[in-house]
């Protein structure tokens, strides 16, 4: 009987732990769902919690626009602007938008792989732009350069454009010297 009784008490401490870890688990996801809402009404691709990326997203593609509709990408005074919205300083990145238009001549498999890269150039384009802004460099129209590195953070499909925000660290935006 004594033995008995030494075997069943730590079966009765695992099933209080066990139970006791379920619970907490539901409690998390429950606080979870409710922190950040509804996920399925959130039309990114990318998983993101925090929704201000979408009006990071159309307040840099507006002022991207903006400095392109008045035909002179080194107006100092927008293109310090779009700087400061970009630039984290804490992360020391860049955040940066970038779209792609569909191309209706190609094939349908084809049209969204071109459309993504398309914003990736475009993308990368104003990394380059950006910092070549901050390093003070008159920026020409055939500006070249590379990135190393670029995290997508999100993106929106409206019509037949996709727009997507990404962080490229200032380090790996590579400008080349003109020869």
């Amino acid at each position: 009987m004594k033995h008995i009784k030494i075997a069943i008490l730590p079966l009765i401490f695992i099933c209080l732990f066990l139970f006791y870890c379920k619970e907490e688990k539901s409690k998390v996801k429950n606080a979870q769902a409710s922190s950040f809402g509804d996920k399925s009404s959130y039309s990114s691709k990318v998983d993101n919690s925090n929704k201000n990326f979408d009006s990071l997203l159309i307040l840099l593609i507006n002022m991207q626009t903006k400095i392109l509709q008045s035909g002179n990408i080194n107006n100092i005074n927008s293109l310090n602007e779009l700087y400061k919205i970009s630039y984290d300083s804490l992360s020391g990145c860049f955040y940066v938008a970038g779209k792609g238009i569909a191309n209706k001549s190609l094939p349908l498999s084809s049209q969204k792989m071109a459309q993504e890269k398309a914003a990736l150039m475009d993308a990368n384009r104003w990394a380059l732009y950006l910092k070549s802004a901050g390093m003070n460099i008159q920026i020409d129209k055939e500006i070249s350069g590379d990135i190393t590195y670029s995290k997508l953070i999100i993106e929106k499909l409206m019509q037949d454009t996709l727009f997507r925000l990404y962080l490229i660290p200032f380090g790996s935006i590579i400008l080349k010297k003109k020869v």
